[in-house]
């Protein structure tokens, strides 16, 4: 689900860069561009906009996926060494293991 939500978000991204830069090529005045080149020039500069984002959010997602990983792990650890250490006292809730 993650991934589809990044592919789907970078995709949309990748058209929004692509309709601004057609737009600036049409806007920049006469002689009108050629519509075939002017898509093909918008969906490379597009691209190399892209390549950034994408880099960013990489790192972004790493990062909020591996900090989210360690709270988990260390709440889980801390649940399961209280239950541990309830176990080797031979506290009742201990016995539940």
């Amino acid at each position: 689900m993650l991934a589809d939500c990044l592919l789907q978000g970078t995709v949309n991204a990748l058209l929004t860069f692509r309709v601004g830069c057609i737009a600036k090529r049409y806007s920049s005045g006469m002689p009108l561009p050629s519509p075939k080149l002017t898509r093909k020039a918008a969906t490379r500069e597009a691209s190399v906009m892209l390549g950034g984002v994408v880099a960013e959010l990489t790192k972004t997602v790493t990062k909020a996926v591996w900090e989210t990983a360690i709270r988990v792990m260390t709440r889980k650890g801390k649940t399961a060494a209280g239950r541990v250490a309830a176990f080797l006292r031979g506290d009742p809730a201990g016995s539940a293991v």
